[in-house]
């Protein structure tokens, strides 16, 4: 289930960071196509979905994560690939208290 206003985040978000700029003039095209030849632009993988998955509203979810079977993600969150890996680290500590 997929609230309303829920943001998916894809590839196309992101910006070169080894560049004079991070803003990605070839997207222009014309005279801007050839801007930022030799450079490629990172690409965080693919967002995948399991089944079951409830999303809540405003939910942002980001380039490379993949969501598990059954997973609930909360109101106005933000699912990257930074916050799945704290929640893995964090669910590791705490089987590790058990």
């Amino acid at each position: 289930m997929i609230a309303s206003d829920v943001k998916f985040i894809m590839n196309g978000a992101n910006h070169l960071t080894d560049a004079i700029t991070t803003y990605p003039f070839a997207i222009f095209g014309h005279a801007w196509k050839d801007a930022m030849n030799g450079k490629t632009y990172p690409n965080k993988g693919d967002i995948n979905i399991g089944n079951d998955v409830w999303i809540g509203y405003n939910a942002t979810i980001m380039g490379g994560v993949t969501i598990g079977d059954g997973a609930i993600i909360g109101t106005n969150s933000t699912e990257g690939i930074l916050q799945q890996k704290l929640k893995k680290d964090l669910i590791k500590k705490l089987l590790k208290n058990f």
